[in-house]
C-alpha cells in the first residue's frame, strides 16, 4: 500500500472527507518458486506468473487536534543557571496555575522530525478488513507492483507492458 500512497495525493480539503478508488495492477512473479504446480486429475499446472486488478478504496477526512484546546496559558520556562525546566499552565475551566517539573532532555531530533505540523499530511493504513464504500465514478488507474521472491516486497512494474486499455 506504501507504493499507493506515494501516487496518491491530497483530492478533498473538506470536512466530511471524500472516498475515491484506484485500480492498481498487481503481478506475482512465481518462475523463481520450485513448488509452482498444482497437481490435477489428467496432469499438471505450471504457474510461472498471476496478474490481477486490485481495487482499492481510500477514504480522506481532515483530523484535527488541539493539545492546547484545555487551557486559557501554557508555558515552558528555563532557568540557565540551575537548568532547571518548568511548565507553567492554567486549565480553561480554573484560575489556579499549576508550575510543573520538566525531566529529561526534551525530545530527540527523531521525535522532532516525526512530529506532525499544521498543514502535514498524515497518512494511516487500517486493517485489511474494513467496511467498504461504493465505488462511484471511474477508478483511476496506477502504476502496477510486481511481487517475486525470496522477499516478496512490492517492486514497480518496470519494463512491463501497460495493459490501460483493459476495463
Amino acid at each position: 500500500m506504501s507504493a499507493l500512497a506515494e501516487q496518491i495525493v491530497l483530492f478533498s480539503d473538506e470536512e466530511s472527507g471524500a472516498c475515491l478508488a484506484f485500480i492498481v495492477p498487481v503481478a506475482l512473479d512465481l518462475a523463481a518458486l520450485d513448488h509452482r504446480h498444482i497437481v490435477l486429475p489428467y496432469g499438471f499446472l505450471e504457474i510461472d506468473r498471476l496478474t490481477l486488478d486490485l481495487l482499492v478504496t481510500v477514504e480522506q477526512s481532515r483530523f484535527e487536534f488541539d493539545r492546547g484546546k484545555g487551557f486559557d496559558l501554557a508555558l515552558a520556562v528555563e532557568n540557565y543557571v540551575t537548568r532547571q525546566r518548568s511548565v507553567v499552565v492554567r486549565q480553561t475551566d480554573s484560575a489556579d496555575v499549576a508550575v510543573h517539573d520538566l525531566r529529561g532532555g526534551g525530545p530527540s531530533d527523531q521525535d522532532r522530525a516525526e512530529a506532525l505540523a499544521n498543514g502535514t499530511l498524515l497518512r494511516i493504513f487500517t486493517d485489511p478488513w474494513v467496511q467498504a464504500h461504493p465505488v462511484t465514478g471511474d477508478p483511476q488507474r496506477t502504476t502496477g507492483v510486481v511481487f517475486a521472491p525470496p522477499d516478496w516486497t512490492a517492486k514497480p512494474n518496470a519494463g512491463e507492458e501497460d495493459d490501460s486499455s483493459s476495463p
